[in-house]
């Protein structure tokens, strides 16, 4: 299995619940599409997070919050060039990529 899918367990996320409550990474606290990612399609947390953080210069509340910085060897750039996570603060995410085979530009949470 590479680092694309991984089926959530606590043994599996081990490392992500040792700061993250498990019950808030399984709901749609974070965006209302959370917990499908995680559950149903399998996707690694490290497809979008990056556990090391994101500096300053990469990122800010619209681009990259949350530690997002997408696994370019899964997560590619949408129909019109762009890779990007939007936080505009109002309890919804917007997604500019192509992922799991899915053009999002932008896809809104």
């Amino acid at each position: 299995m590479d680092n694309s899918s991984q089926v959530e367990s606590p043994a599996a996320y081990a490392l992500c619940y040792k700061c993250h409550n498990r019950a808030v990474v399984l709901s749609a606290t974070s965006f209302r599409g959370h917990d499908q990612h995680v559950r149903d399609l399998q996707a690694s947390c490290s497809l979008c997070h990056d556990p090391h953080g994101i500096s300053s210069a990469q990122g800010n509340s619209t681009n990259n919050a949350s530690l997002m910085n997408f696994d370019r060897r899964f997560v590619t750039p949408s129909s019109s060039g762009i890779l990007r996570f939007e936080d505009p603060g109002v309890g919804a995410v917007r997604c500019y990529l192509t992922c799991h085979g899915r053009n999002h530009n932008p896809l809104n949470y």
